[in-house]
C-alpha cells in the first residue's frame, strides 16, 4: 500500500462518521499536513496552521474534547507532535496515538465511560 496512513485515516473517518450520525460526537481534520508551496505555507501559517497538531479533533457529548494522532505500522510521532500531544494532555485533553481502528474505538469507548 502506497499511503497506509491515509488509508487508516479514511477508515477511521468512516467509523467516526457513523458515530456522528448516531449523535455521539462531532469530528474534523485540521488540514495541517501535505505539501504546500512556499507561498501557501506562509499564508497557512499566518492563518494559524500549527505543526504537530493531531490528525483528528473529536468533540463528544459525554467527554468533551479529544485528539487522535494516526500512525501506520510502527511509526511514532515526531518530536513536535509529541510536544503538542504533551501540551494538550497537560491541559487535560485526552490524546491517543493509534495505528488501528480498534485502538480508536477503544479510546472513544473509554472516554465515554470515564464521563457518563
Amino acid at each position: 500500500m502506497k499511503h497506509p496512513e491515509a488509508a487508516l485515516q479514511r477508515t477511521v473517518v468512516q467509523w467516526l462518521a457513523i458515530q456522528e450520525r448516531l449523535g455521539h460526537l462531532f469530528f474534523f481534520h485540521p488540514a495541517n499536513g501535505g505539501y504546500r508551496t512556499p507561498a501557501e505555507a506562509s499564508a497557512f501559517k499566518a492563518m494559524g496552521v500549527r505543526p504537530g497538531v493531531p490528525d483528528l479533533v473529536i468533540i463528544g457529548r459525554k467527554f468533551g474534547l479529544a485528539f487522535i494522532e494516526l500512525k501506520a505500522g510502527k511509526k511514532k510521532p515526531t518530536a513536535i507532535q509529541a510536544e503538542v500531544h504533551a501540551l494538550l494532555t497537560d491541559m487535560g485533553y485526552p490524546v491517543v496515538v493509534a495505528n488501528s481502528l480498534e485502538q480508536v474505538e477503544k479510546f472513544i469507548q473509554a472516554a465515554r465511560k470515564a464521563n457518563p
